[in-house]
């Protein structure tokens, strides 16, 4: 699960209570950026940088079977 800080849709609180709630996350992880908000994630300028480059390496990863955490 990725989420921003300042997303005024998707508060914090609410994503970490969904992280708790569900059994199979394998990832919580903040966009590094504190002013990523909701929209962000679909028209920010730095998303690759941001975020899709990342979720690229996680899949990856998965994908690999390279991170143990993930099994």
């Amino acid at each position: 699960m990725f989420y921003g800080d300042n997303d005024p849709i998707t508060l914090k609180s609410n994503v970490l209570q969904l992280y708790k709630q569900l059994p199979n996350v394998i990832l919580l992880e903040e966009i590094p950026y504190r002013l990523f908000t909701h929209m962000d994630f679909l028209w920010s300028i730095d998303g690759k940088a941001l975020l899709y480059d990342r979720v690229i390496e996680v899949m990856q990863e998965f994908e690999s079977g390279s991170n143990t955490s993930f099994r």
